[in-house]
């Protein structure tokens, strides 16, 4: 049952990124463009949080879509300082400390969609925090549903990745393009993997 909702949720995640980009190219290169400029990547980070609303994303109230993308960088960024400082230590003065950063980066990874989304929807930065909140979400949700589901959008996007990885050498050794066709469906992953990750918090 359980996988069978998550590959469920896998199609209809790929079929809303499908939807929003296949026939609608102005967007999807809007998207590409930037995805691939960091601080312009904002505004694809607040294109990520209308999908966790649960709305129809669209490319337009730029400065909401900017500021949206911005507070979730920095969510993100306040996230990984208390990881980053223990790895410091550990790699400069305590060796054993790098565990404890691993193992903490593997937490912060597990909350942090969970953290976006209820920003997204409360529109509150501080629910982001809500530590106890973001762990009663997943036990409601099921830890044993949700590391199933990560696990196995990891291996299938993991794979299409490879395959646009290997074509895309085999492309710059001989036509020296190559480089572009990961660059081309970064957007199409972003949508499919947000989508994936608000459907899997909105289950009841």
């Amino acid at each position: 049952m359980i996988m069978q909702t998550a590959f469920e949720n896998l199609k209809t995640s790929f079929s809303f990124a499908q939807n929003n980009l296949v026939g609608k190219w102005i967007n999807w290169l809007i998207l590409i463009i930037l995805t691939a400029i960091p601080i312009l990547n904002f505004f694809t980070f607040g294109y990520v949080i209308r999908i966790f609303r649960g709305i129809e994303p669209t490319l337009d109230n730029w400065k909401d879509l900017f500021l949206d993308g911005l507070i979730m960088f920095l969510i993100t960024l306040a996230y990984l300082i208390i990881p980053a400082v223990v790895l410091y230590v550990g790699i400069t003065m305590f060796m054993p400390l790098i565990w404890v950063a691993i193992l903490l980066i593997i937490l912060i990874a597990l909350m942090l969609p969970i953290a976006w989304i209820m920003f997204a929807k409360s529109e509150y930065v501080a629910d982001a925090f809500k530590f106890k909140e973001i762990i009663r979400k997943i036990n409601e949700i099921t830890w044993w549903r949700y590391l199933t589901s990560i696990i196995l959008l990891g291996i299938v996007i993991g794979c299409i990745s490879f395959i646009i990885a290997y074509i895309a050498t085999y492309l710059s050794i001989y036509i020296g393009v190559g480089v572009l066709l990961p660059i081309l469906f970064t957007p199409f992953f972003t949508i499919w993997q947000a989508k994936f990750y608000e459907n899997l918090y909105s289950l009841n």
